[in-house]
């Protein structure tokens, strides 16, 4: 499943190296040998991993938002998400509805991904999206609970 817009920015441009350091805020980087390269070479193959990452890469959605865009159940969301979490690619926000009900939104925090063969394996390196401020008071807020 693609959506057309693979290795190029929301503008349809090719990204430029330093629109990566602009928008890059941390990576990961995985030791040769390493399972990660196959557990997250597996979760992207994954259709609805895939869809999820990029229905979530321009805002964040509901679980109940993801099932219906995706075209598929609430709880098939939830595993994909769970297994995106365990890899840091997506992140939760919780939120409050006016009558005063909370939901959590996921976004996607994967930026970029790169494989290289080295002599003893691969390596993996992660580079994530950085979180905004906003992300960042309401984990400290979570936090203090």
């Amino acid at each position: 499943m693609t959506d057309g817009r693979e290795g190029q920015s929301p503008s349809g441009n090719r990204p430029q190296a330093g629109d990566r350091a602009e928008q890059s805020s941390a990576s990961s980087r995985a030791k040769p040998g390493d399972s990660e390269v196959r557990e997250v070479a597996a979760l992207l193959e994954d259709e609805y991993t895939h869809a999820i990452l990029i229905h979530t890469s321009t805002q964040g959605m509901s679980a109940t938002d993801l099932s219906e865009a995706c075209d598929a159940s609430v709880s098939t969301i939830y595993r994909r998400i769970e297994r995106l979490q365990e890899h840091d690619l997506l992140s939760e926000q919780l939120n409050l509805d006016r009558d005063g009900h909370h939901y959590k939104t996921y976004a996607a925090r994967l930026d970029r991904i790169e494989i290289e063969l080295v002599d003893d394996g691969f390596e993996i390196e992660i580079t994530y999206r950085p979180e905004d401020a906003a992300d960042r008071f309401t984990d400290l807020f979570e936090g203090l609970r």
